[in-house]
């Protein structure tokens, strides 16, 4: 699922990486619904992106894609376990 969101950012993208959302919507919003995901696991995977480093976030809502030579992927599974285990009762 953690690629999914990722397409998606592919997508919606400008000629700079920034992401731009369809139909004037929020980013994450656009995200989860490209992307057919919760919002909660939207913020997850961006999050997981960002530790990546994939992607860079600019500001609340502004996300841009980062062309990285070697991605951190283990960063982001770090952070995907560590944000599954805060949510796990």
């Amino acid at each position: 699922m953690f690629l999914n969101p990722l397409y998606v950012l592919h997508d919606r993208v400008d000629q700079l990486g920034h992401v731009h959302p369809r139909h004037g919507a929020d980013v994450v919003q656009d995200l989860a619904r490209g992307a057919c995901l919760s919002t909660e696991d939207t913020v997850r995977y961006l999050a997981a992106a960002v530790a990546a480093g994939v992607v860079v976030q600019r500001g609340p809502s502004a996300y841009a894609l980062r062309p990285a030579a070697v991605p951190d992927w283990s960063a982001a599974v770090d952070h995907l376990t560590a944000s599954r285990e805060r949510t796990t009762p």
